[in-house]
């Protein structure tokens, strides 16, 4: 198979794989004696098993990088990633480990948003934006550590390259005017500064 190194972490639930597995547990059978003669065909046999179970993936695959995870599949993973924002150790293993699904199978449904860990630090961004704009008097270093941020130094450098202002900045003008004001100097900086 070309390129079969793609596959490599994929977790894979097609009609193949199924007999894949029932093949393999038969042999561990304990009621299942197999005569030592069989032993070539059963290897050539779970041999051509394994590769319809590649071969099947690699056919049903599209060329969509999202093609991996269905609709509400990358929902429920969302939904996790926004109710675990908090957890400092939030990363594709822990949520492959919570859906049952690769590392690999992770990384490329949010490829397209820039990855995974990109994804995940726009969104603690936006909710922090979002406690700061609507009054949260919690001081900011307990309000970043609360959504994630592990270092304030860090928090406050992807704030202000995210939003072209300090979160002080964002509080500020929030108590003094009742609504965001942060002016951005261009149509990028517009756009970054607005909810997803």
């Amino acid at each position: 198979m070309p390129e079969a190194w793609h596959l490599h972490g994929t977790v894979i639930r097609n009609t193949a794989a199924q007999v894949f597995a029932i093949q393999i547990l038969t042999l561990f059978d304990r009621e299942s004696v197999w005569p030592t003669a069989m032993a070539g065909f059963l290897e050539r046999s779970l041999l051509s098993l394994a590769i319809g179970c590649l071969v099947e993936t690699r056919l049903g695959a599209t060329s969509s990088v999202q093609a991996n995870l269905d609709l509400p599949m990358r929902r429920r993973i969302e939904r996790f990633i926004e109710d675990n924002l908090q957890d400092h150790s939030l990363d594709a293993l822990r949520i492959g480990q919570e859906f049952g699904i690769s590392r690999s199978v992770i990384y490329r449904a949010f490829q397209t948003h820039g990855g995974l860990n990109r994804s995940i630090l726009g969104r603690r961004l936006h909710r922090v934006r979002r406690l700061l704009l609507g009054g949260d008097e919690r001081t900011i270093g307990v309000i970043a550590l609360a959504n994630g941020f592990a270092s304030p130094a860090h928090f406050n450098r992807e704030f202000r390259r995210t939003f072209s202002a300090t979160p002080t900045e964002v509080r500020s003008r929030q108590w003094l005017t009742g609504h965001e004001s942060v002016e951005a100097s261009s149509l990028d900086q517009l756009f970054r500064s607005l909810d997803p």
